[in-house]
């Protein structure tokens, strides 16, 4: 946009307003550290460029015993405040080790995508809940992915989605889509056209489960490959299914045990192409407190209780997995973070475009409010900046063009890969404020919200619990 306004970004930074996302190790930075031990190959995990001593840190820090059982929990939604608000003597303070920071836009969207793939979202380009395609992929010639062949839909684009459910977004620039296509495959759209990025599950070497609400459908199908996969639904539930596994392993350990079948040191140590022998990994994802922050606020009585139930249900748990001498001699550990924090919005908060603005969009904004992404109409990208700057936003948001986030490194460590270049569009527009831009006459249906750079939204916690069982 203008220099001004990048300036206004960098002076955010600089001050502290806002939380850049590589001022300090990402969850990116956590699941490559997690999956480094478990691998088939140990080059088989996408570059990180200039983020190495960010992983050896968290490397360090984590020490965890090569042949743990590891469970990685993604508490949807727990940011760094609202984790304060528990007593210092609660099991997820006790076991906190650090503030890590989210990937950009603080997504659900996009921070599970990256933990599913080892990257930024510079490069899987999965940028936030709600994303555009302009025309059909089969269209685009610069986008690395398998085209599929032309759609009969070409007049449901631009065409606005939900990348998690793969589905239609019902808003769209100027009619919804029809009922009958219920996702995007019913409008010729495929995983591998949006999808561009390889999942890192299937690169792992070890026993996994994911244990995950969106377990179904096509977003599944691409990111989530494990030797098993079960649908989770509250905490309880998905501990119990951790438990089974552990257990599951532990019993097949102890049989291999018994019939001799163990590897030698030598044979693990020949092993031409293997990583260091962790036992098993999970990965859990849990829906709260997000739900709790989205409805009441993150600084609510309800998200609050729903942290408690959180931290009640980790505590026995973790007490009860330790004195169980079925587990055997195993080692184990819980390795707690979050995909986000959140910023409470109230109605004089919302921002909307203007006329003239929206005339100079191919669609309507999208990724997320806190940080929308906005495409220009062809030949008119002078044209909206003059409309942007001569509007209310300006007061409260900075327009950064795509190439200035890039500058920036707002997305990742990396230049913007096709996909993500795609997605993000032309402009970004981030704010110090707690602001959000609502599409039309939209209302302000949530209290808590996220996708900004705001401290509450980006800084998540890392917890780590580890142990040998002391029943042996």
């Amino acid at each position: 946009m203008t220099r001004c306004d990048l300036e206004r970004v960098q002076e955010w930074f600089a001050s502290g307003a806002l939380v850049h996302p590589l001022s300090g190790p990402t969850t990116v930075e956590l699941v490559r550290t997690l999956y480094s031990r478990c691998l088939r190959e140990r080059d088989a995990l996408p570059a990180n460029p200039g983020r190495e001593a960010e992983e050896e840190q968290l490397r360090r820090e984590l020490a965890l015993p090569d042949d743990a059982h590891v469970a990685l929990f993604v508490l949807d939604g727990l940011g760094l405040e609202l984790l304060q608000t528990l007593p210092e003597s609660a099991f997820l303070r006790r076991h906190f080790r650090r503030p890590i920071n989210a990937v950009f836009p603080s997504s659900t969207a996009t921070a599970i995508t990256s933990i599913a793939t080892a990257t930024y979202p510079a490069e899987h380009g999965i940028l936030g809940w709600t994303l555009t395609l302009l025309e059909p992929p089969s269209q685009a010639a610069d986008v690395g992915a398998a085209h599929s062949a032309p759609t009969q839909h070409t007049q449901h684009f631009p065409l606005r989605f939900n990348p998690l459910p793969f589905t239609p977004d019902p808003q769209q620039l100027d009619s919804v889509v029809p009922a009958p296509a219920t996702s995007l495959e019913a409008l010729g759209v495929s995983a591998s056209e949006i999808f561009c990025t390889p999942s890192a599950w299937p690169q792992l070497d070890v026993p996994t489960i994911v244990n995950h609400a969106y377990i179904h459908g096509a977003y599944s199908e691409h990111h989530m490959r494990a030797h098993e996969k079960v649908e989770g639904g509250d905490i309880r539930e998905v501990l119990a299914n951790l438990r089974r596994f552990w257990l599951a392993q532990a019993a097949a350990a102890a049989q291999h045990k018994t019939h001799g079948l163990q590897q030698t040191a030598s044979e693990r140590t020949s092993a031409p192409a293997a990583a260091t022998a962790a036992a098993s990994l999970a990965y859990c994802y849990v829906n709260e407190p997000d739900h709790s922050c989205h409805e009441y606020g993150f600084d609510s009585k309800p998200a609050r209780r729903a942290l408690t139930v959180l931290n009640a249900a980790l505590e026995e748990f973790w007490a009860d997995i330790n004195a169980d001498a079925a587990l055997g001699p195993s080692s184990v550990a819980l390795v707690i973070t979050a995909d986000h924090g959140h910023r409470m919005v109230t109605s004089s908060q919302v921002q909307r475009l203007d006329s003239r603005l929206a005339a100079c969009l191919a669609a309507l904004p999208s990724t997320e409010p806190r940080a929308p992404c906005l495409h220009a109409r062809p030949e008119m990208s002078a044209a909206l900046e003059s409309a942007w700057t001569a509007s209310a936003l300006t007061r409260k948001f900075a327009l950064l063009s795509i190439a200035e986030a890039e500058q920036l490194r707002l997305f990742g460590p990396q230049p913007l890969s096709p996909q993500a270049r795609r997605f993000a569009g032309d402009y970004v527009a981030v704010t110090d404020s707690g602001d959000i831009i609502l599409n039309g006459e939209q209302p302000l249906y949530m209290v808590g919200w996220h996708g900004g750079l705001s401290r509450s939204e980006m800084l998540v916690p890392l917890i780590v619990a580890t142990t040998a069982n002391p029943a042996f």
